[in-house]
């Protein structure tokens, strides 16, 4: 069943004889008893309290309906009696004719010839009222992105444009359009009809066809064919009479084209109807649907510097911008990078790849116990509890784990010591035991990413803590980016009107857990097991790096993140300076996740950062590509920061499938550090091959196929069945 299009029409507003009309309509076909209930008892319930109940249907069906509405016993009798809520209303049936005009309304259950005269005379009114209500329904304004205007070339740049298609998501909705222009199309004699239509975009066609099956359903003659031409191309390839053809334009900011086929094309205003238009009246065709232009609606003036979105027929098409190749440097770094580096290098809190309670994985995986334990840490944390909480707090609540309790009994301990009596302490899931109190609240947790559980806390204490401040110490915050960790600091110190100050402090705050990162360590689990599961002997490097990755409890990859070095045989490690921290920094007992975690920062600061310039982010407001440099592996020759930045990009931005030349320079620094397997320069090889073969690196068919080929014949004398890599699901390995 076809729910009915609905909307309300409201005639004489603001005077003493207003009218509220409820109107339902089906379009081409005879109305339903299964129809009709549906609409008083379900889309009825939505319009407060409308005078009368109106259904459109077509004129032919009208002594059908005046035959059923005379049997009290008829089934559409029986709905009209199924009235719901809305009981006091009264109902009527509205029969249209071919030409849009509304011929005959009949009441059911009574008569009353001056409602039914001014439902008549005021039919154009309530189609006006339906077609602006699709119009806010569908949201046919579509506004340009900050910075940026629409441009057509059959008219001057502008910051909006009307999508007439966004109209057309229900075919209720194009039959109600095609009754909208019936008195167009054939206002009254069948010899005026048009033998053919032509719309200015294929997206409007299933307007056209209602038009043919309306006036089918009257009998009429209809249009013999319907034919589209492109809005940007104008007349090109066109040549209509316009004594045989109608023109219909879905929708035109100041009826442009349609003085184009006004003059070009010979043709009668009468017979060009442009649907949905800025302007009320135009001398160049009949607009259906006038629009209120947006009150900050702005053209290009030819001088105008914001850039273009140019639009053609029904597609957006984004001004050409050549893809930007970026090279990261120290300048992407964030200002306290180095800062943070020397509180956790050569410590071991990270881990990659973590597997949480909950069994989700996490990009960057903190030991908590690790981080507790920490002197420097424990520093801060007595630091932050002297100066940040007040005297008045009694109340500490701490999160569900060892490490968090272990901050609390210190936190608990310190207070106690300056004279604070603790009455409530307690861990986040005994929060339900915890009555209303006054003073202050302090609450810890040892790691958070996006901070679910402290936002739960926060919204417990808005109905328990009837005054007071409120701290929040988290040891290691692992925002997904800096949206997100200045979103979760806003929602925990948003107070209520009146209430003391509410402070978020954390340890180490990095936003390095975005989950595509994850998609890398899955997508290489997933390869190595397929091969085991497929092959009868799998290679004895697969099994092995295989069962580094099978992680079980709340732990993560810790040494072995990445890749075993292919010199050593042990974790990669940093040989020499890292160039994201100064001289004095020793890096040489950094872990390889400290390293990937480090280089993720920098990527995100350089996707995101408010002070990298525009033209250096990984990121462009444009509709523009941003690929990493394949240089990025040239300038950062150690395996170890090589695999980090492997592992910390995202996959768009090694994509280089467009770009023939840098899949080139990709391959060429691929196959070196191949050749040098063995040795420090290819100590990270197994991470490109991999990267290659799971679609982190996306090279140009040509180039790709070329080394891989190259990989398979030079690394099978150092690792026997390496070609099984490369191997699709359906080959046999």
């Amino acid at each position: 069943m076809t729910d009915f299009l609905d909307f309300e029409a409201c005639l004489n507003e603001g005077s003493p004889n207003a009218l509220n009309i409820v109107v339902f309509f089906n379009g081409p076909d005879q109305i339903t008893p299964e129809q009709i209930t549906h609409a008083l008892q379900v889309q009825l319930q939505k319009y407060v309290l409308p005078d009368h109940v109106l259904f459109l249907t077509p004129d032919i069906f009208r002594g059908q309906v005046k035959d059923e509405l005379k049997k009290d016993s008829s089934d559409i009798s029986i709905a009209l009696q199924r009235k719901g809520q809305s009981s006091n209303v009264k109902y009527g049936f509205g029969f249209f004719s071919h030409d849009g005009r509304l011929s005959s309304h009949e009441i059911y259950e009574g008569i009353d010839r001056d409602l039914s005269k001014r439902i008549t005379n005021s039919f154009d009114y309530i189609l006006d009222a339906g077609l602006k209500c699709l119009a806010r329904k569908c949201n046919v304004l579509e506004r340009a992105p900050s910075g940026f205007l629409f441009s057509k070339p059959s008219s001057r740049a502008a910051n909006y444009f009307i999508r007439a298609d966004a109209l057309l998501a229900e075919a209720a909705n194009s039959h109600f359009i095609a009754l909208a222009c019936l008195k167009y199309v054939a206002p009254a004699e069948l010899s005026t009809a048009p033998k053919v239509i032509y719309i200015d975009t294929i997206s409007f066609l299933p307007v056209a066809l209602s038009i043919k099956l309306l006036l089918n359903t009257f009998g009429k003659n209809s249009p013999l064919a319907i034919r589209s031409f492109k809005s940007y191309e104008g007349m090109s390839g066109c040549a209509p009479s316009g004594s045989v053809a109608l023109c219909l334009i879905s929708a035109s900011t100041n009826c442009g084209l349609a003085q184009k086929w006004y003059e070009e094309n010979g043709f009668d205003a009468s017979k060009i109807i442009t649907i949905l238009s800025f302007l009320k009246k135009s001398p160049y065709c009949s607009i259906v649907l006038p629009l209120e232009k947006p009150h900050d609606f702005s053209t290009s003036d030819g001088s105008d510097p914001r850039p273009l979105i140019r639009i053609q027929g029904e597609r957006f098409v984004a001004q050409h911008s050549e893809t930007k190749f970026l090279n990261i440097s120290v300048k992407h770094a964030h200002d306290k990078l180095q800062e943070r580096f020397e509180k956790f290098v050569g410590k071991g809190f990270f881990g990659c790849y973590g597997q949480g309670v909950t069994g989700n994985r996490r990009t960057v995986w903190a030991d908590r116990a690790k981080l507790a334990a920490d002197e420097e840490f424990q520093n801060w944390l007595s630091d932050c509890v002297i100066e940040e909480v007040s005297l008045s707090t009694n109340t500490i609540i701490y999160d569900n784990d060892p490490a968090s309790l272990a901050m609390a009994t210190r936190a608990k301990s310190l207070l106690e010591g300056y004279g604070l009596t603790i009455l409530h302490f307690l861990s986040f899931d005994d929060l339900e035991n915890l009555e209303k109190f006054v003073g202050g609240a302090l609450i810890l947790a040892a790691a958070a990413e996006r901070g679910s559980r402290l936002l739960s806390v926060s919204r417990r204490l808005r109905s328990n803590q009837e005054s007071g401040t409120r701290v929040y110490l988290v040891g290691a915050l692992l925002g997904r980016s800096y949206d997100q960790i200045s979103e979760l600091s806003s929602n925990l110190t948003q107070p209520p009107s009146g209430a003391k100050r509410y402070s978020v402090k954390s340890y180490l705050e990095f936003p390095v857990s975005n989950p595509i990162c994850n998609s890398h360590w899955e997508e290489e689990d997933n390869l190595l097991s397929r091969i085991i599961s497929q092959s009868s002997r799998p290679p004895a490097f697969v099994i092995e790096r295989a069962n580094e990755l099978r992680i079980t409890g709340d732990s993560g990859l810790i040494k072995s993140a990445f890749w075993r070095s292919s010199r050593t045989g042990e974790p990669m490690k940093i040989t020499k300076g890292f160039a994201f921290v100064n001289d004095k920094t020793d890096v040489t007992s950094s872990t390889s996740v400290e390293i990937f975690l480090t280089i993720n920062w920098v990527l995100q600061n350089a996707r995101q950062s408010a002070k990298v310039e525009e033209g250096r982010k990984l990121a462009s407001i444009e509709l523009q590509q941003v690929l990493l440099s394949p240089e990025v592996f040239s300038r950062y020759d150690d395996g170890v920061i090589q695999a980090a930045f492997l592992r910390a990009a995202h996959p768009a931005e090694m994509d280089y499938r467009e770009h023939e030349g840098y899949s080139m320079a990709m391959s060429d620094i691929i196959k070196r550090i191949v050749r040098g397997y063995g040795s420090s320069r290819g100590e990270a090889a197994l991470e490109f091959i991999v990267a290659l073969c799971i679609g982190k690196i996306a090279l140009h068919s040509n180039v790709a196929s070329k080394l891989n080929e190259f990989i398979c014949i030079h690394m099978e004398s150092h690792l026997k069945g390496i070609n099984n890599l490369f191997a699709k699901d359906s080959e046999a390995l």
